[in-house]
């Protein structure tokens, strides 16, 4: 499972004259809002300038290709329980599978599958509802494509 980094800018006014009392209670809030998406993103720092913060934050990349257990034998389809709970089916199956009678079923769930995975990025999700729990707002949310350093340059 890898790693995606994001930069987070906050516009929040007078958070550079924020006392250190004022910024401890506001990583308390970040803090219960973060246990509360379960480890779904990780705060890592923030740098604080003039009525703005830039945040770092990292979240898992969930291969959730590989969580696609088809076994197509014949007509019937195989799903694993993982990939129903995702596209939103609230009905458990026996043994973690569910059996699926028609080719078109297959087509109907493998298309689902794709439009979800692929129109949702899930760690701006969690870093968005990090935003709405915390009560700071996230103005913009990017995410780091590579880091260069002095080190960079040897």
């Amino acid at each position: 499972m890898s790693v995606k980094r994001y930069v987070v800018t906050r516009d929040l006014p007078g958070v550079d004259s924020f006392s250190n009392e004022q910024l401890k209670e506001a990583a308390q809030v970040s803090n219960k809002a973060l246990d509360e998406l379960k480890g779904e993103v990780q705060w890592v720092n923030s740098f604080v300038v003039a009525d703005k913060t830039y945040c770092i934050y990292q979240a898992k990349v969930i291969a959730r290709f590989l969580d696609l257990s088809l076994l197509l034998d014949g007509h019937q389809m195989y799903c694993d329980c993982n990939i129903l709970h995702y596209l939103g089916c609230t009905r458990r199956p026996r043994h973690d599978v569910q059996l699926f009678e028609s080719p078109s079923s297959v087509f109907q769930i493998l298309t689902v599958f794709l439009r979800k995975t692929l129109q949702r990025p899930q760690n701006e999700e969690a870093i968005k509802k990090h935003a709405e729990l915390s009560g700071f707002p996230a103005t913009h949310i990017e995410e780091i494509k590579t880091q260069i350093s002095p080190t960079t340059g040897s």
